[in-house]
């Protein structure tokens, strides 16, 4: 059973694999402190998967460059894997139904996003 998704990601990587491509993005929580200033409380990695039947239609996100901003909207669900150094990790795998880019490249003024 998949989760619906709808969030903001930024673009890390991209991998072009057998099934369609691969990005690797990433959420962060973002918080405001009492003197205003926002801090990353932690960050959410998700795989977002675009499968080779969909690539006419999500073309722009493969060829977003690292640090882009996106909205997406879609279904996912959490993975489990193993770390290079062997520990377990977790991740979310999210397919896009929609999306929309906000930056072409990450902004310097995260302090001004409350995501």
């Amino acid at each position: 059973m998949a989760i619906d998704i709808n969030t903001t990601v930024f673009i890390n990587d991209s991998k072009k694999l057998d099934f369609g491509w691969v990005l690797k993005c990433a959420h962060p929580h973002r918080y405001q402190n009492d003197q205003g200033d926002w801090s990353t409380a932690s960050t959410t990695y998700i795989d977002i998967i675009i499968r080779n039947d969909k690539i006419a239609e999500f073309q722009e996100l493969t060829t977003a460059p690292g640090g882009t901003r996106v909205k997406l909207e879609g279904f996912g669900k959490p993975v489990a894997f193993l770390k290079k150094d062997g520990t377990p990790g977790t991740t979310l795998q999210m397919e896009p139904t929609a999306f929309e880019l906000i930056e072409s490249q990450q902004s310097q003024q995260l302090e001004d996003a409350p995501f």
